[in-house]
């Protein structure tokens, strides 16, 4: 068995972490859109944020809304 050498060592992990397969699949997006204000977008995007979040998913929500309401 041989031993090996100090630029093996330092280069492994990088190696091994080229050679692995993706831990996680790609997040997802998802757009909640209404035609006009007020009818309830923004709450229906927090509990679908909620609820994603209760499920163990990391979630970030964005709320986009031009009208400032």
């Amino acid at each position: 068995m041989t031993r090996p050498s100090p630029t093996d060592l330092k280069t492994a992990p990088a190696r091994q972490a080229a050679n692995q397969p993706e831990a996680r699949p790609p997040g997802a997006v998802v757009a909640v859109v209404a035609a006009r204000g007020g009818l309830g977008a923004s709450c229906l995007s927090l509990l679908l944020a909620r609820a994603l979040t209760v499920a163990g998913q990391k979630v970030a929500l964005v709320d986009a809304d031009p009208a400032g309401g």
